[in-house]
């Protein structure tokens, strides 16, 4: 081969090369978007016992669905167990014209001082991501709050005469066209998320209105 031909082999290896590349590159970045861009499965709602045992039964909180109570045909209600047979919560889902809330009350165990331990609130943030769906992952909700708090928090001293809370703190975003809230009562003044429990988180979806 002479020179010529084969400076001109050389350059045709090169350019094939830097196609490649820019076509992996391509491809990459176009899984990339697709992985950012894929979402959880949205539950039915109103949640159906199935779906809610499954979940629970992955969440590492020990719960299981108890009673179940159907207030309209677009409202369920389900008490939740621990694993003594305690109801420790109310889980509330609503459906309906494309309207989409779901609400997690704790509720106090007789003798007890924390509705839900500190330890597990995060299972908890991450129990309502998977029940409710749409999010990128079962942790988005939980990260954005840690990561958002000190600007998104409020509070402020509980309306009227209350044993057990003397300030309510307050932390909502929308993420994801969902409107995200997590409410706590604070049991010393000034003792932030520390002296705190988690009381209820919901999270809610209203349908598009036009103009």
């Amino acid at each position: 081969m002479e020179i010529r031909e084969w400076e001109a082999y050389k350059i045709k290896i090169k350019n094939s090369l830097v196609i490649i590349i820019i076509a992996l590159c391509i491809s990459a970045g176009i899984f990339y978007n697709q992985c950012e861009n894929q979402k959880m499965p949205a539950s039915i709602f109103p949640l159906q016992r199935e779906v809610l045992e499954q979940v629970l039964s992955g969440s590492g909180l020990g719960w299981n669905a108890a009673e179940e109570n159907t207030l309209r045909e677009d409202h369920v209600l389900y008490v939740i167990n621990n694993q003594e047979g305690q109801p420790v919560a109310e889980i509330s889902s609503v459906g309906g014209n494309e309207k989409r809330i779901l609400q997690i009350n704790f509720l106090a165990l007789k003798g007890t001082q924390a509705n839900i331990s500190q330890k597990d609130w995060e299972k908890a943030v991450r129990l309502a991501t998977i029940l409710y769906g749409g999010f990128k992952n079962e942790n988005q909700v939980y990260k954005n709050f840690q990561e958002t708090y000190d600007e998104r928090v409020i509070i402020d001293r509980v309306p009227g005469y209350n044993p057990e809370f003397c300030e309510r703190i307050r932390w909502e975003n929308e993420i994801g066209g969902v409107n995200c809230f997590l409410g706590f009562g604070g049991q010393e003044k000034g003792g932030g998320l520390s002296k705190a429990q988690l009381v209820t988180i919901i999270f809610s979806q209203k349908p598009e209105t036009g103009m």
